[in-house]
């Protein structure tokens, strides 16, 4: 019985034998079987005796690299690959736009802020001890407006509007007691206060404090700022990094009394200053039109402003609703929870800031 790699050699040996003319019998006794198994690999009889196979196998390897080397140079001649430093790491802090030279001094310059301080005139500072054993003091500023005024700033703050309507983010704030936490860190738009209306005198509401009993009668816009105090501040911390999240070099000449208020009365082409589109504006007299709560999708590509609007949206509903119901169906940049998240929030007061400014305890969510 012959094997199958045995047979196919007697048969190609009988094909050759008849082209020669010659026919060997076939023999049905099997051959002896040797002590050493016959091995699998095939010789080259041709270049056996001339180039070693080793020696061979380089040849070939390098021929093919020339070759490639070649075809790549032929192809992708035109390409040039540029290094801007070293890649992102999360382990390292990511350099701020003074450190990497986006704001240059040489560009025009713009006026981002209107209002000019004058001590004792539209600018009050008040210290006011805690408790008469206590050594802290706490610090409150006062300014006064006038209509169509402007004050531009970075850096986190809290805010009440005192007497008359300023707006913020492009949301409207009107007298009350309530404050407001304002954020403003690099990275983000440069916050913008402006006076909208002017107050009413007669309103309770908008009772101005002692240290203002000077301009009592005078119908500007009356705002009180505080240091937040809120720990953001300390995020960087984390990471090992000296730098601060709203540190801001300011080109006032005052010192406004305040840790984290940061002032900013000229910019460049580089600034970045909030800015609320005219869209945006038409969609939002849009929502005044609706007799009934309405329901709201937001949507759109990357890197168009969604996340914004929706804060604009939100404090909006919020001037006319108690409360407003916010589903964030953005799992990849969520804005209340950690990332993963599709979560609801009943909202009761407006928001200011990034995410990271914000986070909160959802009513619902799933991961």
């Amino acid at each position: 019985m012959l094997s199958a790699v045995a047979a196919r050699k007697q048969q190609k040996s009988v094909i050759a034998t008849a082209n020669a003319g010659v026919v060997e019998p076939i023999s049905d006794v099997d051959p002896v079987p040797s002590s050493k198994p016959p091995s699998k690999r095939k010789f080259d009889q041709t270049n056996s005796n001339t180039v070693p196979r080793k020696r061979k196998k380089q040849a070939l390897a390098s021929q093919g690299q020339r070759m490639y080397e070649e075809d790549t140079k032929e192809r992708y001649s035109t390409i040039v690959i540029k290094s801007n430093g070293r890649g992102y790491s999360p382990s390292a802090p990511v350099a701020i736009a003074e450190d990497t030279g986006l704001i240059n001094p040489n560009e025009d310059e713009q006026t981002l802020s209107t209002f000019v301080p004058k001590l004792g005139q539209n600018f009050f500072i008040e210290k006011v001890r805690q408790n008469d054993n206590s050594e802290s003091i706490s610090t409150s500023v006062y300014l006064i407006l006038s209509l169509g005024e402007k004050l531009s700033f970075s850096g986190s703050v809290s805010l009440t509007v005192v007497r008359g309507t300023v707006s913020m983010f492009g949301c409207l704030i009107s007298a009350s007691p309530r404050s407001h936490a304002i954020f403003a860190p690099k990275g983000y738009p440069i916050a913008i206060m402006e006076a909208q209306e002017l107050g009413d005198v007669n309103d309770p509401i908008c009772e101005v404090p002692s240290i203002l009993s000077t301009q009592a009668n005078n119908k500007s816009c009356f705002v009180k700022l505080e240091d937040l105090r809120s720990g953001v501040d300390e995020i960087l911390n984390l990471y090992g990094s000296s730098d601060t999240t709203f540190e801001w070099s300011q080109d006032f000449s005052v010192d406004w009394a305040l840790q984290d208020f940061h002032p900013i009365q000229t910019g460049n082409r580089s600034s970045m200053v909030f800015q609320n589109p005219s869209s945006w504006k038409e969609a939002l007299d849009g929502l005044s039109s609706y007799e009934d709560t309405p329901s709201i999708l937001i949507k759109g590509p990357k890197n168009t402003g969604k996340s914004m609007f929706a804060r604009i949206v939100t404090n909006h509903l919020l001037q006319k609703y108690r409360r407003v119901a916010y589903i964030d169906c953005d799992i990849g940049q969520t804005e209340f929870t950690p990332p993963g998240m599709v979560s609801l929030h009943v909202l009761t007061e407006p928001v200011f800031g990034p995410p990271f400014t914000h986070l909160r305890q959802p009513f619902r969510a799933h991961f």
